[in-house]
């Protein structure tokens, strides 16, 4: 005779590495289940860290992304809102590209930021290009963004 198991039957360890493949939405969704649920989906450090950690953690130290306060559910908010600047190409200042006003700009993961360069043609005549940092972007320590801007590129 079969017999069926619940979610709830399960240790509180499997629970929580299933839910970790679910979306936000989805974790909120569930969690209006049950009062043990909310408990269980608001679990900072066992859940959200865990989500974090799959999707960024390999581009980015998600430890070092914390400040003060911030809890990792909202980190993975902010996160997922941040990536979509990543590896995109922009054009930036006038028309056409100069050493001196490049037109590309890209954006990738550093250890606890995202940074912007602008790309330029290198000036040695090889297919090489010069790569300018002009902005990062973090977290303050109530969570919210925090952009150091340096148009110079120093």
């Amino acid at each position: 005779m079969a017999s069926s198991l619940s979610f709830s039957d399960f240790p509180e360890d499997v629970q929580l590495c299933i839910l970790s493949f679910l979306s936000p939405t989805e974790i909120a969704t569930f969690s209006c289940t049950s009062k043990r649920f909310v408990s269980l989906c608001t679990t900072d450090e066992r859940l959200w860290f865990t989500m974090c950690d799959r999707r960024w953690g390999s581009n980015t130290q998600i430890k070092k992304w914390l400040r003060g306060e911030i809890t990792y559910r909202h980190l993975y908010r902010t996160l997922s809102e941040l990536e979509n600047l990543i590896g995109f190409w922009r054009r930036s200042g006038p028309g056409s590209a100069s050493i001196s006003s490049p037109s590309l700009v890209f954006f990738e993961w550093c250890d606890s930021c995202i940074s912007g360069f602008r790309v330029s043609p290198s000036t040695n005549g090889s297919y090489g290009v010069l790569k300018a940092p002009f902005l990062w972007m973090g977290l303050s320590d109530d969570g919210q963004i925090v952009n150091l801007l340096d148009p110079d590129g120093r």
